[in-house]
């Protein structure tokens, strides 16, 4: 199964492409119109919208749980979302509050540039490796 870290990877990856980040919705298309984050159309992705791509990824092909249990793939979806957006939410600065999903599309949406994006989700992975 996929780490929480090799997730966070992936996200940093997405976002790291060439005019791959956006800002003020979770996923655009070459139009620049707001696009599914899991969709075809889609070319640029927020912070969020990128851990919503990355997280329906790793549950690719996943059918049974260790217990050998269909898993529904509707919860595991939000549990690794949650876990993911929990790790982020962890490592927000000090002075930032409330620590909230809202406090994450608010740091995303205030930066200029993907810069400050990549920077937190490395360390981000560097403090949960």
């Amino acid at each position: 199964m996929i780490t929480d870290v090799q997730i966070l990877s992936a996200i940093k990856n997405r976002l790291s492409a060439p005019n791959a980040w956006t800002k003020g919705v979770f996923a655009r298309d070459a139009h620049n119109h707001a696009a599914f984050t899991g969709g075809p159309l889609a070319c640029q992705w927020c912070l969020i919208g990128a851990i919503m791509a990355e997280t329906r990824i790793a549950l690719c092909g996943v059918e049974f749980d260790q217990q050998n249990v269909p898993v529904n793939l509707e919860t595991a979806y939000f549990a690794i979302q949650q876990r993911i957006q929990k790790l982020l939410i962890d490592c927000l600065p000090s002075p930032i509050k409330p620590r909230t999903i809202t406090t994450l599309m608010a740091f995303n949406d205030s930066q200029e540039t993907v810069a400050p994006v990549i920077w937190f989700i490395e360390k981000t992975i560097e403090d949960n490796q």
